[in-house]
């Protein structure tokens, strides 16, 4: 048996399963101003209209996806960038690191475990953007060689500004991500510098 539609006129009384358009003017529109021109009504419940909105729900849904996507883009680790995982870990620290350029490199190449624990700091940063500062100070710089004085096919340099810094990313020469520094990376790279020398680089760590 058909079922009158609640907010419809006698005269325009439809069964539930008639679709009934919410145009400005229809009596079902009128009853109920949640119905906006153009909406499909099915009918209503306690007084609600029940609205087809599927293309809205898709349209929805899409959007969400694009945020999730860009998310997980953005929230991605730098593991997920191929860190090189053999070869040789050489690790540059400066004396002196005023504004405008940092000077009195010292560089040595890292030891076993001091190698393994600049890897995995460098696994846990988060992408960032780039630096926009005036300000070229570099506190220090990690490059990934294949062999002992062979050319760097991977280099993280750090930057000082915007506080806590900013990591940037070379491969083969050109710059690819940034990252945003964290107090891991600064403990392994400065662990991996002599005792005593690099005192720009290691003032670098005072706020962790």
């Amino acid at each position: 048996m058909a079922r009158r539609v609640r907010g419809a006129t006698s005269a325009e009384a439809k069964t539930r399963n008639t679709p009934i358009t919410g145009d400005r003017g229809h009596p079902l529109a009128a009853v109920n101003p949640l119905v906006p021109t153009g909406v499909i009504v099915y009918g209503t419940r306690r007084g609600t209209p029940v609205i087809a909105i599927k293309r809205l729900a898709h349209s929805l849904a899409l959007g969400l996806s694009v945020l999730v996507l860009m998310a997980v883009t953005f929230a991605q680790p730098v593991a997920a960038h191929a860190v090189p995982r053999s070869g040789v870990v050489e690790v540059t620290g400066y004396t002196r690191t005023p504004l405008f350029g940092s000077t009195g490199p010292v560089t040595v190449i890292a030891k076993s475990k001091q190698a393994a624990a600049i890897r995995a700091a460098l696994a846990g940063l988060v992408r960032t953007s780039a630096s926009d500062c005036m300000e070229t100070v570099i506190y220090f710089k990690v490059m990934f060689l294949a062999y002992p004085s062979g050319r760097p096919t991977y280099v993280a340099t750090e930057v000082a500004c915007p506080t806590p810094g900013v990591v940037n990313i070379s491969v083969d020469g050109k710059t690819t991500q940034h990252f945003k520094e964290d107090c891991a990376l600064q403990h392994a790279v400065v662990s991996a510098l002599p005792k005593g020398r690099a005192g720009g680089t290691r003032r670098d760590q005072f706020g962790c």
